[in-house]
């Protein structure tokens, strides 16, 4: 392989073919579903996160509050279950550190605390904050995973939909999630400019000289032109013809071999010149072939196997098709 230099001219129809559209937006179909999923999440908890706290005036109000709102509410908490929370059948969850309280005028409502409430039980009423929630909600609040059945089993027993004030719940526990999701989002998003940089640097490589060779033609170069016009299809189009260069983009297009990929050597996207020379009453006509791996970086003339498998099919096909009367 010679280690000239690249030519700088780049036919009409070789920059349209290497225009990574199909590739840049495959890429981002691949990306936007993390930085939409972690992305709405964040914003999710962080609007959760900053929103004002309802102040509740009545027990019985609490389970009128939308899921996922911070409530603060006057109680009259009643112990119900700590430690051990009954499941039916005569089974117990084991949820340690975990308790839960019965709401005075509350049927429909259960609080379930990490922290020691039963010690407030002689005050009569007392003041808790916390997160509404249910034992089915998986995304804007989320019942501690050992209680999710208890809570179940509690709805089975006062036939009515139980709602959950989690009193361990704060709102700027919120924070860190909202971090974590929207810190995502913007790393995948960064990660889709990179790989959108790098695939757009890619498409605008003029490629590697990976074969040279200077031929004579024993027609004409109309003669020669018309060979070549006629070898014209899907995988070898005329990309540039005129007296002094003819240029065939050979294989499949850049933008279907960069998403689809090249599995055989005659789907390698490759670029094949012919300098038409001066004719010569006795030699000939002189000619100049040139062909260029357009996968391939023209800083490294090593090429892929499959790669140089190809030139070397392409290169023995053109130099004879140049050379045979």
């Amino acid at each position: 392989m010679s280690s000239a230099p690249a030519s700088p001219f780049v036919p009409a129809l070789q920059k349209k073919e290497a225009r990574p559209i199909g590739a840049i937006v495959f890429l981002w179909l691949i990306f936007l579903w993390p930085i939409g999923s972690c992305g709405s999440m964040g914003g999710m908890r962080l609007r959760q996160a900053t929103a004002p706290v309802v102040a509740v005036d009545a027990p019985a109000k609490l389970a009128s509050v939308p899921l996922g709102k911070f409530v603060s509410a006057d109680v009259r908490p009643t112990t119900l279950s700590k430690g051990e929370f009954p499941i039916g059948n005569q089974r117990m969850a084991v949820a340690d550190g975990y308790e839960s309280f019965g709401v005075a005028d509350a049927r429909d409502v259960i609080i379930i605390a990490n922290t020691d409430l039963s010690a407030l039980e002689h005050r009569g009423v007392v003041k808790v904050e916390g997160q509404m929630c249910d034992g089915d909600a998986v995304l804007v609040c989320q019942v501690p995973a050992e209680l999710g059945r208890y809570v179940g089993y509690v709805e089975k027993e006062r036939k009515v939909p139980i709602h959950v004030l989690l009193a361990s719940a704060k709102p700027h526990g919120m924070i860190w999630e909202a971090c974590i999701g929207l810190g995502t989002a913007w790393m995948v998003f960064l990660l889709g400019l990179v790989a959108t940089w790098q695939v757009l640097r890619a498409s605008r490589t003029p490629g590697a000289l990976a074969f040279e060779k200077p031929v004579t033609l024993p027609a004409g170069p109309e003669a020669i032109r018309a060979k070549l016009r006629a070898q014209a299809g899907p995988m070898c189009r005329v990309a540039h013809d005129d007296a002094e260069l003819f240029v065939l983009l050979v294989g499949k297009s850049m933008g279907q071999a960069r998403l689809m990929g090249a599995r055989e050597p005659t789907d390698i996207p490759l670029r094949v010149d012919v300098m038409l020379g001066a004719t010569d009453a006795y030699r000939g006509s002189a000619a100049h072939v040139r062909i260029f791996a357009l996968f391939g970086s023209p800083k490294s003339q090593v090429l892929a196997p499959a790669a140089q498998l190809a030139v070397q099919r392409a290169s023995a096909w053109i130099v004879g098709l140049c050379e045979t009367p």
